[in-house]
């Protein structure tokens, strides 16, 4: 879908005009809130980033890599008592990255 917004962009049509018809969603804003709570975890998530399994005959995303997720919390200051928390505020992110590639058939 994206190749094919990005092909009609460079016949001169509009960004939108092009979402609009290949039913492709708007961007996401560059900008979003995170509330505080959620912080330690949307940067553990982010440090993650290169550490999904995926499938080697589908090339799929099938979870991140679990032995990293210690080393990571360190990394980005996670406090000990705090690791549960931020391990399951990550899954909750994990699982709707996981929900919206299926639906895009990643």
């Amino acid at each position: 879908m994206r190749e094919w917004v990005a092909s009609l962009m460079q016949l001169g049509v509009s960004e939108a005009d092009a979402r609009a018809y290949v039913g492709a969603p708007p961007p996401p804003p560059a900008e979003f809130g995170v509330w505080p709570e959620n912080w330690p975890a949307v940067q553990v998530f982010m440090a993650m980033q290169t550490q999904w399994r995926r499938n080697a005959m589908t090339g799929r995303r099938e979870g991140l890599i679990y032995e990293a997720l210690d080393r990571v919390m360190r990394w980005c200051g996670v406090a000990p008592e705090a690791e549960a928390d931020c391990f399951s505020r990550v899954g909750v992110m994990e699982r709707t990255a996981l929900g919206v590639w299926a639906g895009r058939g990643r």
